[in-house]
């Protein structure tokens, strides 16, 4: 329990206990209020003069009015505190409930972060793995463009070569062919 919750719960039984004995301070009130009266009467009538006594009988009334409207507004002046108690719990438990939704939104945002995070490093690594590749495909096209060259040339130096031969093959049959005849 907060100091602030042990505070109230002592200002919410403090209003309870006074209300409890609102009653006997009213009734206490009014007896002194008669008692002071009366001495005040015992001393008017002394000195006999009633215009005193009934100035302090409507005093006395006027004064009696007052303090009953004062206990009534003391009264509903605690039950309006007990209302706004039980609001300001209300709103206090709202707001924990809201601070809770927020950390776990915090947490959630910090999970989604790093997630993040994490994804990036994948994609700069599969950036760097398609770079290589492309690099390894480009050496290898170059030499696969060389060794197509080289072949075309080895091609070519043997297409020769064979035409060379067959036609030293022709020339030697021709000859043989002229001294046959």
């Amino acid at each position: 329990m907060s100091w602030e919750e042990e505070i109230l719960g002592k200002l919410s039984l403090r209003d309870q206990y006074e209300q409890k004995d609102s009653e006997f301070i009213g009734a206490l009130t009014e007896l002194r209020n008669r008692l002071i009266l009366s001495e005040t009467i015992k001393q008017d009538n002394n000195k006999n003069n009633e215009q005193s006594i009934s100035k302090l009988m409507s005093e006395n009334l006027q004064l009696k009015q007052e303090n009953s409207s004062l206990i009534s507004n003391v009264n509903q002046l605690g039950h309006s505190n007990d209302s706004y108690q039980l609001k300001l719990k209300e709103l206090e438990l709202i707001n924990s409930k809201q601070n809770k939704s927020l950390e776990s939104l915090k947490n959630k945002i910090n999970d989604m972060k790093q997630e993040l995070q994490e994804k990036n490093k994948t994609i700069e690594i599969i950036n760097d793995e398609i770079l290589s590749g492309s690099i390894q495909n480009n050496v290898l096209q170059r030499k696969i463009e060389e060794l197509s060259k080289e072949n075309d040339g080895l091609i070519q130096r043997w297409i020769e070569k064979v035409k060379k031969d067959a036609e030293t093959m022709n020339e030697v049959n021709e000859m043989l062919a002229k001294e046959k005849q």
